[in-house]
């Protein structure tokens, strides 16, 4: 039975990469990075081949620790990673829980990262000169792969059951966003601690003992020679993967006995209440009800407030960045929340899902449909911009800077939002449905014609903001004032202008081709 669930797996692989010419370049490419990244991973063991155990033992435990800590944390808060043998698929096939553990274990290596995963374990052994510790890498690795699968099948489990949670999905995902947006530029201040050889022995001392280093940490013990450090360490490996196996299997059984439960959740139940919310705030015409209802997502839904988080989230990173490289980094922080907040603008009409027909049913006209998104966005998006604005150069103590720094702010995202107007009924581009996590990839058989589109928005925004670069390098060159409030003067009425073509000509598009939106929106899945 396990060979029957591998040859469906492998055949849906194979489906997958001929669904579309776009899907296989997609998966070529992602190919090429991991392949770059064993790449790396081979040259450090290389580098380190005959030198001293400790070190080869410290940096085989940090690398396995962190490839088990990434496929551990993807699917708690992604949901979009491969389902094909989840138990509430095959629950309605006379399988047992073993034979869909052994399915789901062997599977793992039929996806390009999972593969790439399984040849990396064997890597540490390129750091071993002598053949005992080599040999013993061999078996390592192979349970560091068993337990890593493990530890991802549980968490993926429990990213399950987090997602009904409401509360605790946005929060998580909130946290996991943040930490995100942080952990580069933290990391890359902090590279000559993290590549010192006392760094990795700490860390590996502590690491070497969890579920997610200790099967890589065995063959540093036979080569130093610490046999009871070795036989404890085992201990701890068997336990770790008996366990897991255990529990997996009794997941599993949970799973497919338990199928829809949770279903229903209390966002289901009405609300009693006559408040309108922001509803009360707009005029009651078609553009306010639309511009109301943008405003009202933008604050609910996790799959977009989640962009509100862009802007604290860029000034920690910037602040810190510039406080570590004493850079004036935070001069960019402005325009690039004002860029981000436009770019996602062009996600607008995919967030609504099929819930797009209710715009088409309603009398609502294409130049009304533009100017409601368009102004709800404004609303809460513009006085973002200037907060962060102002404030990231009063952190960097230039307040004079303000007037050019919100000049530039201002055009980007107004003259952002006249391209989001534009693309967002041009093109469906692929979002997590409502109720999904953020996280969740979704596909519409077009993924690499989608970052082709996303590409040249981006620069378009970027271009669209010319003539403010040119006050702001002039200004720069003479160190007169007066160009930077000309910026700021500019920036706001050329944003404007180019702001009010976009939903000029997004409206138009939207008269015409709605029924072709619809229709390429419930492709996606």
């Amino acid at each position: 039975m396990v060979g029957n669930l591998l040859s469906l797996k492998w055949a849906h692989f194979v489906a997958s990469l001929k669904r579309s010419g776009w899907a296989l370049a997609g998966t070529i490419i992602g190919a090429v990075y991991a392949v770059l990244g064993l790449f790396a991973v081979f040259a450090v063991f290389m580098a380190q081949r005959g030198g001293e155990p400790e070190t080869v033992q410290g940096l085989a435990v940090i690398l396995g620790a962190l490839v088990t800590a990434l496929w551990c944390i993807v699917p708690v808060v992604i949901s979009g990673q491969d389902s094909t043998l989840d138990p509430d698929i095959l629950a309605p096939f006379p399988l047992k829980p073993g034979e869909i553990l052994g399915g789901q274990l062997a599977g793992s290596v039929i996806s390009i990262f999972g593969m790439m995963t399984l040849i990396g374990s064997f890597f540490p052994v390129l750091g071993w000169a002598s053949p005992l510790p080599a040999l013993v890498s061999v078996f390592s690795g192979f349970l560091g792969f068993l337990i890593l699968m493990i530890c991802s099948r549980l968490m993926s489990a429990l990213g399950m059951a987090i997602r009904q949670k409401r509360f605790l999905a946005e929060g998580i995902g909130a946290v996991f966003f943040l930490a995100l947006l942080c952990a580069g530029p933290i990391a890359g201040s902090l590279t000559e601690s993290l590549f010192s050889p006392s760094w990795v022995h700490a860390v590996a001392s502590v690491l070497g003992w969890t579920p997610l280093g200790v099967a890589w940490a065995l063959p540093g013990d036979v080569a130093q020679g610490q046999w009871l450090v070795l036989v404890l360490r085992l201990v701890v490996t068997a336990v770790c993967l008996v366990g897991g196996l255990l529990l997996w299997r009794a997941v599993i059984a949970h799973q497919i006995s338990h199928v829809g439960a949770g279903g229903a959740s209390s966002s289901s139940r009405s609300k009693s209440g006559s408040a309108l919310g922001l509803f009360s705030r707009f005029p009651a015409s078609p553009v306010g009800a639309v511009a109301a209802r943008t405003a009202t997502y933008y604050f609910k839904d996790p799959r977009l407030n989640l962009n509100l988080l862009v802007a604290p989230g860029f000034l920690v990173v910037f602040w810190f960045v510039g406080t570590a490289n004493g850079g004036a980094s935070l001069t960019m922080v402005g325009p690039l929340v004002g860029w981000m907040l436009a770019w996602q603008s062009s996600y607008s009409v995919s967030y609504d899902n099929t819930a797009f027909a209710l715009h088409m049913t309603a009398p609502v006209t294409g130049l009304q449909d533009r100017w409601g998104r368009t102004l709800g966005m404004v609303a809460i998006f513009v006085p973002l911009v200037v907060v962060v604005s102002a404030v990231a150069m009063l952190l960097q103590g230039t307040p004079g800077g303000i007037p050019t720094n919100l000049g530039a702010s201002m055009c980007m995202l107004l003259a952002g939002l006249g391209v989001g107007a534009c693309v967002s009924v041009r093109y469906a581009l692929p979002v997590a449905a409502p109720g999904e996590s953020p996280w969740k990839s979704r596909k519409n058989n077009s993924g690499m014609a989608n970052m082709l589109i996303q590409f040249v928005t981006s620069l378009l925004i970027v271009g669209l903001a010319l003539p403010v670069w040119i006050l702001l390098g002039v200004g720069a060159l003479t160190g007169n004032p007066v160009f930077g409030w000309m910026a700021l003067v500019v920036g706001c009425l050329y944003g404007g202008a180019m702001l009010w073509v976009g939903v000029r000509l997004g409206g138009a598009w939207y008269d015409k081709r709605a029924p072709e939106l619809y229709q390429d929106l419930a492709r996606i899945r």
